[in-house]
């Protein structure tokens, strides 16, 4: 637990831009990171990209909700966690927060303005 919450803490340092949005924490881990976090079987790495996963698309909702649009539906952690290892691996180069756009889009949410292979 303690190795968690260092990690989750320690990633919330790092910042990134993607799409002309500032990106922090889990959001700017690649597909490789993923990989190599399921090859293996680093559950500890591998909760990071899930939990910020979910929290991406529940803020995603919040959006939404607040602005009275549709909303998705919220992705539970085992979905989050097939989707990133189907995703990373048509996808390798890309990270979490391409990854998470491309699940919106996928869910019927705002269309993902990167190219990804479906």
């Amino acid at each position: 637990m303690r190795i968690l919450t260092f990690v989750m803490l320690f990633t919330c340092y790092v910042t990134a831009s993607a799409s002309n949005v500032s990106v922090t924490g889990g959001g700017i881990l690649s597909c490789g990171k993923w990989m190599a976090a399921v090859t293996s079987q680093d559950e500890c790495q591998q909760q990071v990209f899930i939990q910020w996963i979910v929290g991406f698309t529940a803020s995603y909702n919040l959006f939404r909700a607040r602005n009275e649009q549709l909303q998705i539906q919220q992705p539970d952690l085992d979905t989050a966690r097939l989707w990133m290892t189907t995703y990373c691996t048509k996808n390798p180069t890309h990270n979490t927060m391409k990854s998470t756009l491309a699940l919106i889009d996928k869910l019927g949410g705002l269309p993902s303005y990167h190219e990804w292979v479906k």
